[in-house]
């Protein structure tokens, strides 16, 4: 883990907020979690957590370089490899849907 960070809580200002290390900036109506996380091999990950457990919410971000391709990694039905679904960011241009107590992982691939 290199970093852990909030956005739009309502109340809380002691929690650390954006920019981390990796991801700039991040637009959503509900409190988010970000963890930011880096393995042996030098790969960007993120890890996103809607803490609203009653309400969906969408998501956008952008990084740092802004540059990266970005891979949701999601569970496979027979197994536990995971399967990286290839989404391109530009600029808080494209959303990700979170419903109430979900997260995702991403990967970011320079």
């Amino acid at each position: 883990s290199t970093g852990v960070y909030f956005a739009n809580l309502p109340s809380d200002s002691s929690l650390p907020s954006l920019p981390g290390a990796i991801i700039d900036s991040i637009k959503s109506e509900e409190p988010l979690m970000i963890g930011e996380f880096k393995d042996a091999n030098n790969n960007k990950y993120v890890m996103v957590v809607n803490l609203s457990v009653e309400r969906s919410t969408n998501f956008s971000f952008s990084t740092k370089s802004g540059k990266e391709k970005v891979f949701l990694v999601t569970p496979v039905e027979k197994g536990l490899e995971p399967v990286l679904r290839d989404r391109d960011i530009n600029n808080h241009k494209n959303i990700y849907w979170l419903t109430a107590g979900e997260g995702v992982l991403i990967k970011l691939e320079s």
